[in-house]
Order: structure tokens, then sequence, then C-alpha cells
């Protein structure tokens, strides 16, 4: 029985708990999420839209049901086992950040970020140039 008192439900309300709680505290220290680590491949890009935050709140929501996310007003993480996406409101749009521990599960994530964006988006997006850093 899965009803409003089951362990099932006050998990989940835990887990919804401790992403607002992680939210908060990175909450005006982009730098927190945002942190590149060399040692791992990444693929970035950058999305041109009039609408990059209500961008990570769709996809976040979207992704959180499946996966542990987190984000803010201006930034966003989604955990990918084993590629983390990490988004960042940026002037002109949206910067996007795709890393993990081998070359062709960040590259064979690019194409899945990019169907789902654009699906979230209200208006046609340009083709983002995805630069493939491999370390």
């Amino acid at each position: 029985m899965d009803g409003p008192s089951s362990g099932k439900t006050a998990a989940r309300k835990v887990t919804a708990r401790r992403r607002m709680a992680y939210s908060v505290r990175s909450r005006g220290r982009p730098d927190i999420a945002c942190k590149l680590e060399p040692s791992m491949p990444q693929s970035i890009a950058r999305y041109i839209t009039n609408e990059p935050a209500r961008l990570i709140l769709r996809l976040c929501k979207h992704w959180g049901h499946r996966f542990e996310v987190s984000f803010d007003d201006s930034q966003g993480e989604v955990w990918f086992d084993p590629v983390r996406c990490r988004m960042r409101v940026v002037d002109d749009g949206l910067d996007v950040v795709l890393e993990g521990p081998d070359t062709e599960g960040v590259r064979r994530m690019a194409p899945i970020f990019d169907n789902h964006i654009r699906r979230m988006n209200r208006e046609p997006l340009s083709e983002p140039a995805w630069e493939h850093k491999d370390d």
C-alpha cells in the first residue's frame, strides 16, 4: 500500500527537502555547482534563449522523477549515473556542461539533452556547437 502515511511517501518528502536544502545553501555562490573537474571528459554548449532560468526549472523537475537533481533560479545539476549535467544562466542564455568518467558516455548524453531542452523550450532554439574536451 502506498498511502500518505507509507514509508515510500515519507522518503520522497525527505529527498525533496534535501534537494531544497542543497539549493538554498548554494544560492548566491554559483562557483559551488559550476566548478570544472579537468580530469573528466566534458561536453560543453551554450543555448541562446530568453528564458534560461525557466528551462533549468522545467528540466530539473522533469528529470527529478528519475534522477538526483538540485537547482535554484540561476543553476541546476542532474546526476545521470555516471554522467553529470550542470546548467547555468548566463547573459545571453544557458551554459551546459556534461561530464563523466568516459568520453563515450558524455558524448552519447549530448543529443539526449538537446532533445529534451528543445521539447521544454517555447521557441525554436539555434543549434549549439558542442565542444568536447577529452582528458
